[in-house]
């Protein structure tokens, strides 16, 4: 179920939702297992919410940008010692203005 919440920011996955003119949809229900590649919303610590290109390895997740702006390595979270899940959710859609 998707539903509204948090302010996305960044550009991260630009070519797929541009900021300002558009409207992702976010199923919150999608957030334990991570499918490789897909694009989700991340609430990155002291950073805020963003949308990348997710990968879990162990007990780490791995993010990247669409953006070839931003730095070709990714962002990687440390799940240890965290006391919550910074998955918020999977983007299952987007709507772009023309």
């Amino acid at each position: 179920m998707a539903r509204r919440g948090k302010s996305l920011s960044g550009t991260g996955i630009y070519t797929i939702v541009e900021k300002g003119d558009s409207y992702p949809s976010i199923d919150v229900d999608d957030r334990v297992e991570i499918l490789k590649n897909n694009i989700y919303a991340v609430d990155i610590p002291d950073a805020g919410v963003t949308l990348k290109r997710v990968i879990r390895s162990d007990d780490q997740l791995m993010l990247f940008a669409d953006n070839p702006n931003e730095p070709g390595f990714p962002t990687c979270i440390s799940m240890k010692g965290l006391s919550y899940n910074p998955i918020c959710g999977r983007v299952v859609w987007a709507w772009n203005k023309l």
